[in-house]
């Protein structure tokens, strides 16, 4: 499957993907929506994003092509990591994108940034988003201000967390995309 960058620098570049359907990809018009909603919640020029179950890296790419100053990428998948740095080479944007081969979960724990724009697209069947959302508030991971977007199957259900708000939903047949404002307490 090829995923293309829909706006900004990076505007038509196809990235690299693994083929079949471990990653599967948020599709072209989704994203769309997604970034014209956190776009509304979220100044992106800037922001320092992480795109965490990264996959393709669509979120995080996408995200410097339209102005954020830098983007962690993490996966746990050796392969994906090695088609993501290919799609960063290809672009020349080593400077502006880290990949990072862990957990999720490892990860929130153990990074010294804050970042301004979270991206988590896990596997649905694992259910975990709730988890997630407590793990980015625990950590300090989030800066004040911060906006979450969590990426979920609809036999899933996000609860309410404090210091999150939800900003924008969109549901379709199997899944379920929401906007969390974030409020450091």
């Amino acid at each position: 499957m090829s995923v293309r960058i829909t706006a900004g620098k990076y505007k038509n570049r196809i990235l690299h993907t693994l083929a079949g359907i471990a990653t599967r990809p948020t599709t072209e018009s989704m994203r769309g929506s997604i970034f014209s909603a956190l776009c509304n919640h979220k100044e992106l020029t800037n922001a320092r994003v992480l795109d965490l179950f990264c996959g393709s890296g669509a979120f995080g790419i996408e995200s410097v092509s339209r102005g954020a100053s830098h983007a962690t990428l993490v996966d746990s998948s050796r392969n994906v990591v090695s088609e993501i740095q290919r799609s960063i080479k290809m672009l020349d944007a080593a400077s502006e994108i880290d990949v990072v081969q862990d957990l999720a979960s490892k990860f929130i724990t153990r990074t010294k940034h804050e970042y301004d724009v979270v991206f988590a697209d896990p596997p649905y069947e694992l259910h975990i988003c709730n988890a997630i959302c407590e793990m980015l508030d625990k950590t300090g991971t989030l800066a004040n201000n911060a906006v979450v977007v969590l990426e979920f199957g609809t036999a899933e259900f996000l609860l309410p967390h404090d210091n999150f708000s939800t900003v924008w939903r969109k549901e379709t047949l199997t899944t379920t995309v929401e906007i969390l404002s974030y409020s450091k307490p």
